[in-house]
């Protein structure tokens, strides 16, 4: 009897983790019986309630005396040739430092965590205390809340990433769509065909199409 009862739950193993999540929803259907629940409960199948990180459509500035650090990362393939680059930007959304380079032969989340660890490599060394880091790469803002699975390639970047990160007195992580990381999704595109590496300082003369959209960023 036991038996065909663990047989029945191992049935209804995956509706109960759509059930569970659905519990946070409100879309739960009524509890299992007693007996399956004890069951269950061996499985240690409580509710699951999912990460959501909050993610914009735009740009929106950061807090007062906070650097935000927009970064992207793109390889032509999905394993191919890869760029990436980045942008710290103040509260009245000035940029203060753009970076852009060819990363190599990467995948896209290769590069995009290469392209974070040159940028908070760089905000440490100009000296920022307060960071904000936003990118549109769910996988590495997960990565970096330590949620989801990743491969030991890419943890290893990250870890370099979040050992940087200790030197910060006030750090965040925010998930924004592709709209809101404009200008560094076209910073990364360029250059992963190109062999120079460039950094910007606030007065330079930026590419024109990347200084429109940081224009266009301010407005928010």
């Amino acid at each position: 009897d036991q038996k065909a009862l663990l047989l029945k739950v191992r049935r209804k193993f995956l509706a109960a983790i759509k059930e569970n999540i659905k519990l946070f929803k409100g879309k739960a259907k009524k509890p299992y019986p007693k007996r399956e629940q004890k069951v269950l409960d061996k499985f240690t199948l409580g509710p699951v309630e999912l990460h959501k990180p909050k993610k914009n459509s735009i740009w929106i500035r950061p807090e007062e005396n906070v650097v935000k650090l927009n970064f992207d990362g793109a390889s032509k393939g999905n394993l191919g040739l890869a760029g990436g680059g980045g942008i710290l930007r103040n509260n009245e959304g000035d940029w203060l430092f753009v970076y852009v380079g060819p990363l190599g032969w990467q995948t896209n989340n290769m590069a995009e965590a290469r392209a974070l660890l040159w940028g908070v490599l760089l905000a440490k060394e100009k000296g920022f205390k307060d960071i904000q880091i936003e990118g549109d790469s769910l996988i590495i803002i997960n990565a970096l809340n330590n949620q989801g699975s990743i491969n030991w390639p890419l943890r290893n970047i990250l870890n370099d990433v979040k050992e940087t990160l200790k030197y910060f007195v006030k750090v965040s992580y925010n998930h924004t769509l592709r709209q809101g990381n404009k200008c560094v999704d076209k910073m990364a595109n360029y250059r992963a065909l190109s062999n120079d590496y460039k950094i910007w300082c606030k007065g330079d003369d930026l590419p024109m199409d990347i200084n429109e959209t940081i224009i266009r960023d301010r407005g928010h």
